[in-house]
């Protein structure tokens, strides 16, 4: 096989790939937790983050550099500290908070593990092609793409029922309704 082509699959793999994959799990967990509302303008900016990192991985694998995926994920995890810590929004329940804030750390860490696995997935899907074993790309990249399916349809499922509750609240129990 063309060694450009071997690049190509490995890169196509991790990013294109993962990119789509990742992109829809983060969209139906954010949308059934509620950190995700439609006409929020800014969210495409955690697909740029997660394409870049991917592609930082992959290329980490190739250069044999893999101590810059820990700095990464310092980087990373240091950026959200603050948010975990802090207190959720305001008309929420202290219960509700602390439950949400869990929900968007354990969203964000899968997603951060997929990108993490897309990422190193494709390095080795280079070397393994390169090596002219194609039936270890297959089995692992077919692997992690059911493992990703399997939690975007749990996702879904969490998605769709979190909208069939919003729509259950008697008017009277709206928290945006006033007493009288």
């Amino acid at each position: 096989m063309n060694e450009i082509c071997i690049y190509i699959i490995g890169y196509f793999i991790s990013l294109v790939v993962g990119s789509f994959l990742t992109y829809c799990l983060a969209n139906f967990t954010g949308k059934a937790i509620g950190e995700f509302t439609e006409g929020e303008y800014y969210r495409w900016t955690a697909g740029i983050v997660g394409t870049t990192e991917r592609f930082l991985y992959t290329s980490a694998i190739l250069f044999n550099k893999f101590e810059f995926i820990g700095v990464w994920f310092l980087l990373k995890i240091a950026s959200q500290w603050k948010r975990w810590g802090e207190k959720d929004r305001e008309d929420d329940t202290e219960s509700k908070k602390v439950y949400r804030e869990r929900a968007n750390f354990n969203s964000y860490l899968t997603n951060t593990g997929l990108s993490l696995a897309y990422g190193i997935l494709g390095g080795k899907i280079i070397f393994w092609l390169k090596n002219d074993d194609v039936l270890t790309p297959i089995i692992f990249s077919s692997g992690l793409v059911l493992l990703n399916i399997v939690f975007i349809v749990i996702a879904y499922i969490k998605f769709i029922e979190s909208q069939k509750r919003k729509k259950e609240v008697p008017p009277n129990k709206n928290k945006n309704s006033k007493k009288t």
